[in-house]
């Protein structure tokens, strides 16, 4: 996922990250380290069992001046809010059915939103990256 988030050009500016040692790991693995600063990254206990609502206020607790955030965590949590906050009308329809009935570990979710993250409600499903894919 590291290689294609580079190949794709999407740079990172804030992480959410659970505290499990995956998630950790997954976090090492993609190879973000020199393009992030520490105090982007968010390690924290309450990533590990959150559920999508709380994902979702963490979400909209991100800094005004961060363009691309990414969130490391778990299910049911991760899934359930990537599908809250999609609007089917403005995603893709390709990424929606990418994700209907299932949502596997390591899949990528890509979501793009308009406004401050403070007032997120939903926003575009653009792209779904399942692990495994070419």
């Amino acid at each position: 996922m590291g290689a294609y988030l580079r190949t794709q050009h999407i740079n990172i500016d804030s992480v959410q990250c659970s505290s499990a040692v995956r998630a950790q790991q997954t976090l090492e693995l993609l190879k973000l380290g020199d393009q992030l600063e520490p105090n982007r990254v968010d390690i924290a206990d309450r990533f590990y069992n959150a559920g999508g609502d709380d994902l979702i206020d963490a979400v909209r607790e991100l800094p005004d001046d961060c363009q691309v955030a990414l969130l490391i965590g778990h299910a049911p949590g991760a899934p359930g809010m990537v599908h809250e906050l999609t609007e089917p009308a403005t995603s893709s329809t390709e990424a929606v059915a990418a994700i209907d009935g299932r949502f596997p570990a390591a899949a990528l979710a890509q979501l793009e939103f308009d406004g401050d993250w403070s007032e997120i409600q939903g926003g575009s499903l653009v792209s779904v990256r399942l692990p495994g894919a070419a």
